[in-house]
Formats: C-alpha cells, sequence, structure tokens
C-alpha cells in the first residue's frame, strides 16, 4: 500500500532516521528546515511553493 510519502522503502528509512534524529535532539530542527530551504531554492521553486513543501513535512512529522 502506497501512502505517497516516500518513494521507496529506502527513502521511508531515511525519513524515520532523521525524524528519530530531530526528536531526541542530535539533529537542530532550524538548522534542518534551513538546509532544506536552501536545497529547495535551487530548484527554482516559487518560495510560497517551498513554504508548502516545508509545512507539509513539518505537519507529517507532527501527525507521525
Amino acid at each position: 500500500m502506497s501512502t505517497g510519502i516516500a518513494e521507496t522503502k529506502s527513502e521511508a528509512i531515511r525519513m524515520a532516521l532523521l525524524k528519530f534524529a530531530v526528536d531526541i535532539g542530535i539533529i537542530d530542527e532550524i538548522k534542518l528546515l534551513k538546509g532544506v530551504r536552501k536545497e529547495l531554492a535551487k530548484d527554482k521553486l516559487f518560495s510560497d511553493e517551498i513554504l508548502k513543501k516545508i509545512s507539509d513535512v513539518k505537519d507529517e512529522s507532527v501527525s507521525g
């Protein structure tokens, strides 16, 4: 069953490990989000699209 969150099992595992690291304080969430914004900016997306993607990720991490 596909939920559309991760495209592969490997990606899902990376996402889970990243969330775990943020949850226990190994990785600073603010620095992580700044890095995500920087990478998304390379794709030349409009800023509102970038902010929506970041918001979606934050919503998933809270509900997940």
